[in-house]
């Protein structure tokens, strides 16, 4: 897979702060995410640093906030 991660983009291009192991168990649920926005299709040439890019930032979401089901809060207004 051309589009695939790794930590040393994570950390020296990215300037990611996790270490490679939490890196390693966010990367599965934050590459699934992003080709789901994507509608699976793989990236241009031409798009990889910015998928790559959003793969990390969807890794440092799901390293903070786990991979469970979000909330939906509704705002009351009196």
């Amino acid at each position: 897979m051309a589009a695939a991660v790794a930590y040393q983009f994570y950390s020296e291009t990215y300037e990611g702060g996790l270490s490679e192991a939490a890196f390693g168990a966010s990367l599965p649920a934050a590459t699934r995410h992003v080709r789901w926005l994507c509608d699976g299709r793989e990236p241009a040439d031409d798009e990889l640093v910015t998928y790559r890019r959003a793969v990390c930032a969807a890794v440092d979401a799901f390293a903070e906030f786990g991979e469970g089901h979000v909330h939906h809060w509704e705002l009351v207004v009196r």
